[in-house]
Order: C-alpha cells, then sequence, then structure tokens
C-alpha cells in the first residue's frame, strides 16, 4: 500500500472505522462484566479488526457498494476475527474450556453475531445452528 493510499483512505473504509469506533464506545457505555464482557474481548481484537480494514481497502469498498452498511462490515470483520482466534486454541486453558480473555471473546462473537442476525444477514434458526456448530469446534480445540 503506497503512502498516497495510506493518507487518503475511500469513503467506505473510513466509515467502516467510524462504525468500528461508535461500536466500541456502545460496547464500552454498557459493561457489566469489565472482565468477561464483550469489550474486553474487543479490546484483544481492535487492532486487527483496524489492520484488516486498512489493509484490504477494496474488499471493504466493495461490501459497502454491494449495499451492506458500514456497522454490519463491522460486525462481520469482528465475528470473523473472534472466530478464528477462538478456533486456534490458544484461548483455552484445556480441551473445550476457555480462558478469561477466551470467555471475552466468546462474549464478543456472541455479541457480534447477534448484530448480524438483527441486521438480516442469517435468520434466527441459522445463528442457532450455527452457534451450536461452533460451540462444538470450540470443545475440540484447546
Amino acid at each position: 500500500m503506497s503512502v498516497f493510499q495510506r493518507l487518503f483512505k475511500p469513503k467506505e473504509v473510513k466509515a467502516v472505522l467510524l462504525a468500528l469506533d461508535f461500536e466500541e464506545r456502545k460496547l464500552h457505555e454498557a459493561i457489566d462484566q469489565p472482565l468477561l464482557g464483550p469489550y474486553a474481548g474487543f479490546k484483544l481484537v481492535r487492532s486487527d479488526i483496524r489492520g484488516i480494514v486498512s489493509s484490504h481497502p477494496t474488499d471493504v469498498v466493495l461490501k459497502v457498494r454491494e449495499g451492506m452498511a458500514p456497522r454490519t462490515v463491522a460486525y462481520l470483520l469482528i465475528a470473523n476475527r473472534t472466530a478464528q482466534m477462538l478456533r486456534s486454541g490458544r484461548y483455552h486453558i484445556y480441551r473445550g474450556t476457555l480462558s478469561m480473555p477466551g470467555q471475552s471473546l466468546f462474549s464478543l462473537w456472541s455479541a457480534a453475531t447477534g448484530e448480524l442476525e438483527a441486521a438480516g444477514m442469517h435468520s434466527p434458526e441459522e445463528g442457532a445452528e450455527g452457534e451450536r456448530d461452533f460451540r462444538q469446534q470450540m470443545k475440540e480445540v484447546g
């Protein structure tokens, strides 16, 4: 990525980054469990998500131009990244047992998939089936 591209990001990329900042503030204001809640998980993935958005601007621009809201793109990236991190086994203390950071990531993944469901990305039935599959995959990792 050239210096010019880093300085002058497309408006769609800026919109997704702004949506990430807004959702971070929203999660921070809704803290009920400071060590295990979604905000604690968000702190673990924030820099990764910002890096993904900045390093793949054409993908982000394409998603937004296809009609996906920047907020939805942000939650899609959050859900994908947290799932990837949880499947790695790094956030388990034993097979199928999440560590405290792992519980925070799972809480964030649940919140993100709930927001994607609310945005119409999938039905409640598909979401429940996806969560069952995801929990099964996590039981096998660790």
